[in-house]
């Protein structure tokens, strides 16, 4: 180690813990496997973020992604979130960069991949200390580069899809997408440019190579070759893969033996969300094909790792490269369509623009993910998967080889360690110092990580002592370990709402909770995190109203009296949710008449489920069943519902169609009959502000006409368009219920904070009259009237 090292570190984005040969997968990664061999250690206890810019944060960085900017991902931040330091949504200038200390030291720093860091020059790889970097600046796009539905200015494009657009940049110039070429594919180009730079580097210079590929994350798209590897060897399904892949890691040594595994956690009722045995033939055809090209993409981008290690060995450059492989998260098993950035016409816009026929799926106009069935087989025995503090979302596969430190360790390594130690690793390797408190006349935090290098020079038995506490959070999800001990809080509905206990040691699956069989450890691990809360400036605990920490120690008295006061309105922590929600009923309930008379049957507060809910019921004048006017409803021209024929043309009607033309829906009708709504209020934990669903009780699922004729009934025509796109309440689209899966209408709650803003003024709000205000704004929109002479006694008017 006489001459300063090369580092090349690549990253692969949502890549499960077992998918690779070498972690006991089945898919074929002999490149990736070579790095494990030859001196090559494999790491089954690193830990990284549970999403994919929070943890190149930290790599980056070498602290936690809320001192970095990235305190949740950019897509996801909410209102009161920005604008806050540390969720500045790119890598800020409190942290200074790996790539500018080693830059800064004489190194050629080349980066070429996804960089999920920011999107303005200021903030783009060039600007961040690499000499050369080809990068996709957003989280994610087409591995194709084709993106029809964004170049059409006339549409608008659903969130997820707007969130993902092909912004290329080489070094300080924006790439125009008609520049990637008919050829473009993404780990392809990505390794092109890679070597492209290597091939032109200084050989007298060291040099930081950064690969972060963009593969396997979804969209799911691979080369036809790669995809025809894969042919039928996942139709047994996710459950014999998952097995299978428990045994390949028990005989590897990979986890101990008898591990017991976590169950697999799903949410919804869509075909990815389904257990095997609940779905169709064709339907298991369609799941398997997804997981065909999924393990398509880590073949082929393992063969362009291939290309990248094959250059290092001719240029005579190996023998002195650190090369570090990793996944920056879990497998991804939270379906795109339930995250807060999508909204519910995706699979209108996958309908319009994709082909996802079966022998399409793959190709450059597909659009798949593979849903939580196939991540879990992928993060077993572990709980869950990306985008949660389990260790399904944050224990990653981690691979380190250089010889000269490691072939005393190569092998299993069941050492604990995170994404923050790679940055004071390479760093004291290169015989840098980090510069905190102060880089460039400006101030910059320390890192947090710890160098691996005592570690593997067997001065020391672990890389972090028994008492160093780590501690994780995204999107209200808490973590916090200190050795083998880990406190875990997942809310509801997905977890239980509180905290637990386990051993990780004896339980990676995180299967047994502790908590009350040792409590004091479970009370000294919660203090960490909230200590941990405040250094790194946490904003979320209280705010999401879905975390136990404050809420355990609130005192009860305060969380239950009558009328109160408003934390930050308009938002709303769980306890006051809940609060405002009593304060209704109550209300309510000396309201008899007026309720009958505006056709309320029902309304309660229900405590007792996955999360609280607020239950109204009405009745509303249906369609009417016969009409002697000529202008066209929801069903069609002159539609009567009452026919099966023309009820078929009502199931082809989209809403967008019945909203482009509201005048077409003003009929009179001959004769109306009545029908039931339902109504859920719930709790945004996202925007922290209440969310409205509304479908027809009891009976099937509710099909396209049922659910056209009550938004026909229910929504005044004056807010039809209005509420289409961002409206009022930044529209009303169709969805699946959170709790129980079935087909509802929602009223998407990201500007009800704004709106209730400017309808409340300056006038202090509280639990008494939080809901009338709300209700009286947005439920007034969608058929949900209160008395207006309770409304006005409240002072909302």
């Amino acid at each position: 180690m006489a001459s300063r090292p090369n580092f090349l570190v690549i990253v692969a984005d949502d890549l499960g813990f077992s998918d690779a040969g070498c972690f006991g997968g089945e898919i074929k990664t002999p490149h990736i496997d070579s790095i494990a061999g030859n001196g090559g250690v494999r790491f089954t206890d690193f830990h990284a973020a549970a999403a994919c810019s929070p943890t190149r944060s930290m790599l980056l960085s070498g602290t936690d992604n809320h001192i970095a900017g990235l305190g949740t991902m950019s897509e996801n931040q909410t209102e009161f979130q920005r604008g806050k330091p540390g969720y500045e949504g790119y890598l800020n200038g409190r942290v200074v960069a790996l790539s500018e200390l080693l830059r800064d030291a004489g190194y050629q720093t080349l980066m070429s991949g996804k960089w999920h860091l920011g999107l303005d020059p200021d903030h783009t790889p060039h600007a961040r200390g690499f000499d050369r970097s080809y990068s996709l600046l957003p989280g994610a796009a087409n591995h194709y580069g084709w993106e029809p539905q964004l170049q059409n200015p006339d549409e608008k494009a659903p969130g997820l899809m707007s969130h993902m657009p092909s912004i290329y940049v080489e070094d300080d110039r924006r790439i125009d997408p008609s520049e990637l070429g008919e050829g473009f594919y993404s780990s392809v180009a990505f390794t092109d440019k890679m070597l492209e730079y290597l091939r032109g580097k200084d050989a007298e210079k060291p040099f930081f190579a950064y690969l972060p590929y963009s593969a396997p994350h979804w969209p799911l798209q691979a080369p036809r070759e790669d995809i025809d590897d894969y042919r039928g060897v996942y139709d047994e399904g996710p459950e014999v893969l998952r097995q299978k892949r428990l045994r390949k890691l028990e005989e590897l040594g990979l986890i101990p033996a008898g591990t017991a595994p976590h169950d697999v956690v799903v949410m919804g009722n869509r075909m990815m969300s389904r257990f095997w045995h609940d779905l169709t033939p064709e339907e298991r055809r369609f799941s398997s094909r997804c997981m065909e090209v999924y393990a398509a993409m880590v073949q082929c981008m393992d063969t362009q790792i291939g290309r990248v290690l094959d250059q290092l060995r001719q240029s005579g450059d190996m023998e002195n490269t650190l090369v570090i492989f990793m996944s920056d998260n879990g497998a991804e098993g939270a379906l795109p369509e339930a995250l807060p950035v999508v909204q519910n016409n995706i699979f209108e816009h996958i309908d319009q623009y994709y082909d996802n026929s079966i022998e399409n799926l793959g190709a450059y106009n597909s659009f798949i993910w593979y849903g939580p069935h196939w991540a879990s087989a992928a993060t077993a025995p572990s709980r869950l998967y990306k985008m949660f503090t389990s260790e399904g979302g944050i224990r990653v596969p981690l691979i380190l080889n250089y010889p000269p430190l490691t072939a005393g360790k190569a092998g299993i390594d069941h050492t604990f360690g995170t994404v923050m130690d790679i940055a004071p690793t390479l760093l004291e390797l290169a015989g840098i110092k980090h510069p905190a408190p102060s880089y460039r006349s400006r101030p910059v935090y320390p890192m947090r990580g710890s160098s691996w290098l005592p570690y593997l020079k067997g001065e020391q038995t672990q890389i972090h002592d028994e008492d160093h506490v780590t501690s994780w959070e995204l999107f209200g999800r808490q973590a916090v370990r200190q050795g083998d001990w880990k406190a875990l809080h997942i809310p509801k509905p997905v977890g239980p709402g509180k905290w637990q206990l386990y051993k990780l040691s004896e339980d990676p699956g995180e299967t047994k909770d502790l908590g009350e069989l040792f409590p004091d450890k479970l009370a000294a691990l919660i203090a960490e995190w909230k200590k941990y809360e405040k250094d790194v400036g946490v904003v979320g605990a209280m705010q999401y109203g879905v975390l136990g920490v404050d809420d355990q120690d609130m005192p009860k008295t305060e969380v239950n009296r009558p009328d109160m006061k408003l934390s930050t309105f308009p938002f709303l922590t769980g306890d006051e949710f809940s609060q405002a929600c009593r304060e209704f009923i109550r209300l309510v309930d000396g309201c008899d008449r007026q309720l009958e008379s505006l056709g309320w049957t029902k309304a309660r507060f229900d405590e007792t489920g996955a999360e609280p809910v607020l239950v109204a019921r009405k009745y509303t004048d249906s369609q009417p069943t016969e009409s002697t006017e000529t202008e066209p409803d929801v069903g069609g021209e002159n539609a009567n519902i009452e026919d099966e024929e023309d009820a078929n043309i009502a199931d082809e009607e989209t809403i967008e169609d019945i909203e482009d033309d509201p005048e077409a829906l003003v009929r009179r009708p001959v004769s109306t009959r009545k029908c039931e709504v339902e109504y859920h209020v719930m709790l945004s934990p996202t925007y922290r502000v209440p969310v409205l669903y509304f479908f027809l009780p009891g009976g099937p699922p509710c099909g396209p006409k049922e659910l056209h004729n009550m938004y026909n009934s229910l929504v005044p025509a004056q807010f039809r368009s209005e509420l289409r796109d961002v409206g009022v309440m930044g529209g009303v689209s169709i969805t699946n219920h959170p709790l129980t899966g079935i087909p509802v209408y929602f009223v998407h709650p990201c500007a009800t904070s704004e709106a209730l803003k400017s309808v409340a003024g300056d006038k202090e709000q509280t639990t008494e009259t939080y809901l009338l205000l709300w209700i009286g704004l947005v439920g007034n929109c969608v058929g949900l009237n209160v008395p207006l002479e309770l409304v006005a006694q409240a002072g909302n008017l």
